[in-house]
C-alpha cells in the first residue's frame, strides 16, 4: 500500500471512533428509565373577586370608541325606522335586496333597489346599510343593527 493511500485510513478511523463514542450512550443506554423533572411548586395566586359592576358606572357612561367620550344620545325612531328595522342585506351580481322585520313583529320582507313598503322607496344598499326616500322627499337610511341588539 502506498503512503498515498493511508494517509486517510488514520482519519477515517478517528472520526469512526468519534461517532461510536458519540452514539454510545443512546445505543447502551443506563438501564433505568430516566426520571421527569419535577415540577416546580409555583401555584398560582388566587385573584380577588371583581367589584360589583355598579362601581365601573364611570366607564360605560365613557364610551371608550366614542370620539367624544360620550354615549350617543337615542333619538326617537320616526319615518320607516319606526316602523321596520334592517335584517339583512342579499347581493347577488348586480342585484341587491333588503330583508326588513317589522318592529312589530311579523314575516320579514324582502325588499329590492326601486321597491317600495309604505311608501317609501328603496333607492340604494351599500355596506349594510339601506337607504329610502318618502314620497315627500324625506330621506331615511337604516343600518344592520349589532347583534344582540333590536
Amino acid at each position: 500500500m502506498s503512503a498515498r493511500a493511508r494517509a486517510p485510513l488514520p482519519l477515517a478511523a478517528a472520526c469512526a471512533a468519534m461517532a461510536l463514542a458519540a452514539l454510545a450512550p443512546w445505543v447502551v443506554g443506563t438501564g433505568a428509565p430516566p426520571t421527569p423533572p419535577s415540577a416546580p411548586d409555583t401555584a398560582l395566586p388566587r385573584l380577588q373577586p371583581l367589584p360589583p359592576f355598579a362601581e365601573f358606572a364611570a366607564i360605560a357612561a365613557r364610551p371608550l370608541f366614542s370620539p367624544t367620550r360620550r354615549p350617543e344620545a337615542a333619538r326617537p325612531a320616526s319615518g320607516i325606522a319606526a316602523r321596520y328595522r334592517l335584517q339583512g342585506i342579499v347581493i347577488a351580481g348586480t342585484t341587491r335586496h333588503a330583508l326588513l322585520a317589522p318592529v312589530a313583529g311579523g314575516p320579514a320582507l324582502e325588499l329590492a333597489e326601486g321597491g317600495t313598503v309604505e311608501g317609501w322607496t328603496l333607492r340604494r344598499i351599500e355596506n349594510g346599510r339601506a337607504f329610502f326616500a318618502s314620497p315627500s322627499g324625506t330621506e331615511a337610511s337604516l343600518t344592520i343593527a349589532a347583534p344582540g341588539k333590536k
